[in-house]
């Protein structure tokens, strides 16, 4: 299955992001050695070298102080390398410590998305919209999810109610240009079906079978 590239990441995976389930510390100064391993992570990761910072992440959680803020991030780090299974391992972890965190159920979302699992990713983006339906992102996904699954009507469904909630949403020109193409096929086939009961020898009516000619009947009463 080709694999979208163009979704939206989840704000959390660009910047980290304070959860409930996260030690919200910053500032402070770092004098024992998984605060070290830490900071050398960190730095790492404003460089984007990721490689080097799940290494560092990783270091970090052997103090029990950083192992849940390093196994975020090594989360993060596994999302940057498209190391897709084990980013998806550890954000199902994190979520069933927070089954409700947003951050964490969109960032799940878009590692199904990325890693093909489009199925997945519509599921997700579905129930994201449920609970946050005024989150433009999640409606943007979810219509990308949809139109890459060749999923028409649905897409133009999602994208009119995209519409009616952001009139001038950001993503509107290029959601227009994604979703083009469906509204003309579904405007084609509407033109071109037969009006239902046209009569024969009508614009609409159906051709006769392919190699058959049509049956001449004769005036009654004729032999």
């Amino acid at each position: 299955m080709k694999r979208p590239l163009w979704f939206i990441p989840a704000l959390c995976l660009l910047s980290a992001c304070a959860t409930g389930i996260l030690p919200g510390e910053n500032g402070k100064i770092l004098q024992n050695l998984g605060g070290e391993y830490f900071a050398i992570a960190t730095a790492y990761a404003d460089l984007g070298k990721y490689d080097q910072a799940l290494t560092y992440f990783t270091y970090a959680m052997r103090d029990k102080n950083y192992y849940t803020a390093g196994f975020y991030e090594s989360a993060r780090m596994n999302v940057f390398l498209s190391r897709w299974d084990q980013a998806r391992s550890m954000y199902e972890t994190l979520l069933a410590k927070d089954p409700h965190n947003k951050d964490l159920r969109s960032s799940l979302a878009y590692i199904e998305g990325m890693s093909g699992n489009l199925p997945g990713a519509e599921s997700l983006y579905g129930a994201l919209l449920g609970d946050f339906p005024w989150e433009e992102s999640f409606h943007e996904n979810y219509i990308r999810v949809l139109a890459a699954q060749e999923k028409k009507e649905e897409a133009l469904a999602a994208f009119a109610a995209y519409t009616e909630q952001f009139p001038a949403g950001a993503s509107l020109k290029a959601l227009t240009e994604l979703t083009g193409p469906f509204k003309e096929k579904t405007e084609e086939s509407a033109e071109g079906a037969p009006a239902e009961g046209a009569p024969e020898g009508s614009p609409d009516a159906p051709d006769a079978p392919a190699g058959e000619d049509p049956v001449d009947i004769p005036p009654a009463g004729d032999e």
